[in-house]
């Protein structure tokens, strides 16, 4: 007895491809990385947990993450500012 799967056996998959004239212009999807504000939470919330830290190693180490959410923050900007004219 066959099964009623509608799949066939030994078909390949095959992705359709969308034309290169769809593709062209497309924007990106905002992405939280793309995004200063979030970057600068993740910043506070890393210097919450280093004022908590009793040990000295760890809350340098957390401090110094703080401050690369700090950088990753400021590139976001630079990211998504307009370009200047000169």
């Amino acid at each position: 007895m066959q099964s009623a799967n509608p799949v066939r056996r030994g078909t390949p998959y095959r992705r359709q491809r969308l034309p290169l004239s769809m593709l062209v212009g497309a924007r990106k999807m905002p992405s939280d990385l793309d995004r200063a504000e979030r970057w600068r939470a993740l910043a506070a919330e890393a210097l919450e947990v280093a004022k908590e830290l009793t040990d000295p190693a760890a809350n340098r180490i957390m401090i110094a993450i703080a401050e690369a959410y700090q950088r990753l923050a400021q590139r976001a900007e630079e990211r998504n500012s307009p370009e200047e004219s000169e």
